[in-house]
């Protein structure tokens, strides 16, 4: 019925079996094919971003642990160390004098800035629900070079993606972008 014109030749006239047969297969074989490169091209944006998330989980580990190690130093290794340059007297370099102030903020006030960290966690949970501090981040990160082409990519990817996918199923071409748009969720670049 729609798709009637296929199952004829130029002239008008009705395409013997064979050819309706091979046409029909034709068709089958290029959905089947489409399908298959729209999972496969899912599956790669997948691969990519969980490959992502584990290239960070190090550098991630590393800070963390690193940050856990110069609290230590500073909470426990300095003021020791403190008591010791005491005894001995003289006049200690600033840099000295300095670290051993701020070991000493450390050591007597480590829930406090334990609980700063933690409200100011918080705190950025919350701010991040907000449009402004959202467009403030994403300008802000659209500004780092790497970071900027790793976000362009990744939402240019996923726009095309679902557009070829809308486009395919028949929607025209404005229709489309306007169902395909809520895909990116970077609003500089919707």
């Amino acid at each position: 019925t729609d798709h009637a014109e296929a199952f004829r030749s130029d002239d008008g006239a009705v395409k013997p079996f064979d050819e309706v047969r091979e046409e029909v297969r034709r068709q089958l074989v290029e959905e089947r094919l489409r399908r298959q490169l729209t999972t496969l091209g899912l599956n790669l944006q997948e691969d990519l971003e969980s490959r992502l998330r584990a290239a960070l989980v190090y550098p991630i580990l590393l800070v963390v642990i690193g940050l856990a190690c110069l609290g230590f130093f500073l909470g426990m290794v300095v003021p020791r160390m403190a008591g010791l340059f005491t005894q001995l007297g003289g006049a200690l370099p600033w840099p000295t004098r300095m670290l051993i102030g701020l070991s000493d903020v450390i050591a007597h006030h480590w829930g406090w800035m334990l609980a700063g960290i933690a409200a100011g966690i918080i705190a950025i949970r919350m701010l991040a629900r907000l449009p402004a501090a959202i467009l403030l981040a994403q300008a802000l990160l659209m500004r780092l070079p790497i970071a900027r082409d790793i976000l362009q990519a990744r939402q240019v990817g996923r726009f095309t993606r679902t557009l070829q996918l809308l486009l395919q199923s028949g929607l025209p071409v404005f229709q489309a972008m306007d169902v395909a748009r809520p895909t990116m969720n970077n609003v500089i670049l919707e």
